[in-house]
């Protein structure tokens, strides 16, 4: 059996992220910029003054009900929306490295149109996983959880396979390919934990050069932010990808193999 090979599968994700760049970009900076927006509205309406008080004082200028109801589902459907796109993307540019972007962008969408519910189905899934592994083992839970969904995605998106084999495919990956993995995990990890490593840097640099932080340095870090979001998210569904890839590749030749033998 083919064991996959990590520096390969990293150099399949930097293709398929200079590829998509354009594109793939331009939704994760969307995404990054409405919740970059909506987290500045929160915090312009009392939202600090919320979260010291433990939840016990409403400040007069905090948003209604129904408005932080229709922030969240935005948030959730956008972030549905781009991280599906992204992920088709990829797809198509491991395929056709000369195609449009307008053309990438259509070919995405209506591919989204026809798995948008087991995408929805394997979404929640991950996320109660993460809730509950991050609940149980703080930074370990995140891990395991990232680990237990890394093909899982592209998978559905892109391979169309159900949701309960998509996961099941991921635990035979794990278990053929357990280092490799464990390595491909710590990859995307390390890019999930650069952006608040990178705010905390940006926010202590401009302490020091007493910048007045009820302006500038709001909008500055706000820019900031969404931009570093813009570049990293992509990437990270472009090692997921590359990883199915890979993986999915192996999986051919392996079956190929056993064919001559029979």
């Amino acid at each position: 059996m083919e064991k996959l090979n990590f520096k390969n599968t990293l150099s399949l994700a930097n293709q398929l992220y200079k590829k998509s760049f354009k594109i793939a970009f331009l939704l994760a900076f969307m995404l990054s910029f409405i919740s970059e927006y909506m987290s500045v509205y929160l915090l312009n309406h009392g939202l600090v003054e919320f979260v010291q008080s433990n939840g016990e004082t409403l400040p007069a200028n905090f948003p209604s009900s129904d408005i932080i109801l229709m922030m969240v589902i935005t948030i959730i459907l956008a972030t549905l929306f781009v991280y599906g796109m992204i992920i088709i993307l990829h797809g198509i540019y491991s395929k056709q490295s000369e195609i449009k972007l307008v053309d990438s962008f259509i070919i995405s969408l209506q591919i989204f149109a026809k798995r948008v519910l087991p995408f929805i189905g394997v979404f929640v899934l991950s996320m109660i996983a993460m809730s509950i592994l991050t609940m149980l083992f703080r930074y370990i839970g995140i891990y395991i959880a990232i680990l237990l969904f890394i093909t899982v995605l592209p998978a559905v998106l892109i391979g169309s396979e159900p949701v309960f084999k998509a996961i099941t495919s991921n635990f035979k990956i794990i278990k053929r390919d357990f280092f490799f993995m464990l390595r491909v995990t710590f990859i995307i990890l390390a890019l999930m934990t650069l952006k608040p490593i990178l705010m905390y840097v940006f926010m202590n640099g401009l302490e020091l050069m007493q910048v007045n932080s009820n302006s500038i340095e709001m909008s500055v870090q706000n820019i900031v932010m969404t931009v570093i979001d813009a570049l990293i998210l992509p990437y990270i569904f472009a090692v997921s990808v590359a990883t199915y890839l890979s993986a999915n590749s192996s999986n051919k030749i392996e079956n190929t193999s056993d064919n001559h033998q029979n």
